[in-house]
């Protein structure tokens, strides 16, 4: 089995871009959204993905969403703004 692409997800809201990755030999190992209702169903949809809730302008979010993406091996980053 050929090995999945690591995925960054920006501005997920609740997964609904990711819904069928995994199949095409994806995975959203680090996602980040701004609201918290948006963030719990997000990781209960995606219990395999690091969610990061929080504003991404905020310097701690931000320093997290590098530091668990780099720590997840990303290759690829992924944005879904409003």
């Amino acid at each position: 089995m050929k090995k999945k692409r690591n995925i960054l997800s920006l501005f997920a809201n609740i997964g609904v871009a990711e819904a069928y990755l995994e199949d095409i030999g994806f995975h959203v190992a680090v996602a980040n959204e701004l609201l918290d209702r948006r963030c719990n169903l997000y990781q209960a949809i995606y219990p395999n993905t690091k969610m990061i809730c929080g504003d991404i302008t905020n310097q701690n979010v931000y320093n997290q969403v590098i530091k668990e993406s780099k720590d997840a091996n990303v290759e690829i980053v992924m944005a879904t703004p409003p």
